[in-house]
């Protein structure tokens, strides 16, 4: 057997600066993820009608933990995966949300999801960052 001075004492896949094709983090999976976890937290729309501040504070921080663990779960390779979470009632404003990254787009990406009821909105953004 012939061995290669580039290969010695390592594998093939010893080191990728990029993720592969099917290990990319996935927008489309993620937004269903979100979707399923925020419908879930929220439940009925009459669970928050009515409710002052004090009773929705822990609510936004429930849904970020809970979609950064499931999507570390399908992206636990070296993602770093940063959530934000804005949580308000609907009393007939107007609200416009932005964000600048500064990121690789060959690897990293990102997933919204806005979710409203007849009392509150809700959107999830998600940031995947590729560590290299």
């Amino acid at each position: 057997m012939k061995s290669s001075t580039l290969g010695i004492g390592l594998g093939l896949d010893a080191y990728s600066s990029k993720p592969s094709y099917k290990d990319k983090f996935c927008p489309l999976k993620a937004k269903e993820i979100i979707k399923e976890i925020v419908e879930r937290q929220i439940g009925p729309e009459d669970k928050y009608q009515g409710r002052n501040n004090t009773n929705v504070n822990p609510f936004p921080l429930a849904i970020a933990e809970e979609v950064r663990a499931a999507l570390k779960e399908g992206h636990a390779n070296r993602y770093k995966i940063m959530v934000q979470v804005v949580v308000g009632e609907k009393l007939g404003q107007g609200v416009r949300m932005g964000s600048k990254c500064f990121w690789d787009e060959e690897t990293d990406n990102a997933a919204w999801f806005s979710y409203s009821n007849d009392f509150m909105f809700c959107v999830v953004s998600v940031f995947a960052s590729y560590l290299y």
